[in-house]
């Protein structure tokens, strides 16, 4: 734990630089898509498209940050809330519960990428969905198994929970895009994923120590992963009915399917 505290915390920010690399490596490599491509032959990119958002998109940018708000509140309660709560109240080790963690966190890779090759032969609508409200209905049996004394059963609720978790968020991305016209899909989404943040994943930590403080019971932080998800499956089912009411022309296809 010395040596930890001395120097070892810094040795993931030293090993990022790798993933930076990484990061550069994969924007050069890859190509823009067709779609944009086009819209950039015939010089119609918009100059602010953070204007064209805010005047075209004001629905659809709220919806998409209400329905980034219940994957964000449940990652940060998994990876912040749990992990205090599980060596503050339950007697847990540090190591304990970041074993956990990552267990879960390689787990939710998995499932990012299962659900994301899936949600291109069912659709994203139902997969973010299924989600979202899985979210809803495994917060309770989430906070029961990580209120146990035993690491196979913490380890079990938050496996339980990455799966919906996955769904939503490995679908997010796409979802949220094609919502957008193509010459302002990345502001729009960006836009509407940092206001979903900022009301739901900046304060989840926060809001969920003062719920178990209030009530002392971890009961009161699933009823806000519930309220929190329920926000998203209703910005959820009214994005989805936003989509037919405006047509896309055909030198304006959908960029991704």
């Amino acid at each position: 734990d010395d040596a930890f505290l001395a120097w070892g915390w810094r040795v993931p920010f030293l090993l990022s630089i790798v993933l930076v690399g990484v990061g550069v490596f994969v924007r050069i490599s890859i190509s823009e898509s067709p779609v944009f491509e086009e819209v950039k032959r015939e010089k119609s990119t918009a100059k602010a498209p953070i204007m064209v958002v805010l005047r075209s998109y004001p629905k659809e940018t709220l919806l998409v940050a209400g329905c980034s708000i219940a994957f964000g509140v449940a990652f940060y309660l998994m990876a912040v809330f749990g992990v205090s709560y599980g060596t503050g109240q339950l007697g847990k080790t540090n190591s304990e519960m970041l074993t956990i963690i990552l267990v879960a966190m390689a787990f939710t890779t998995v499932g990012v990428v299962f659900f994301g090759w899936l949600s291109d032969r069912v659709g994203r609508r139902i997969i973010f969905l299924t989600g979202s409200i899985g979210m809803a209905l495994l917060a309770f049996p989430w906070i029961w198994l990580i209120s146990s004394q035993s690491f196979a059963a913490t380890l079990a609720g938050y496996l339980l929970l990455c799966l919906p978790y996955s769904a939503a968020w490995g679908t997010a991305g796409v979802f949220f895009a094609e919502r957008f016209e193509t010459r302002a899909r990345y502001s729009g989404v960006s836009v509407g994923f940092t206001i979903g943040n900022i009301a739901g994943s900046a304060v989840a930590p926060m809001i969920a120590t003062s719920l178990f403080s209030a009530f002392q019971t971890a009961s009161a932080v699933g009823w806000y992963l519930v309220a929190m998800a329920a926000i998203s499956v209703i910005s959820a089912i009214l994005l989805i009915e936003t989509q037919p009411t405006r047509e896309t022309t055909a030198s304006e296809p959908a960029a991704v399917q």
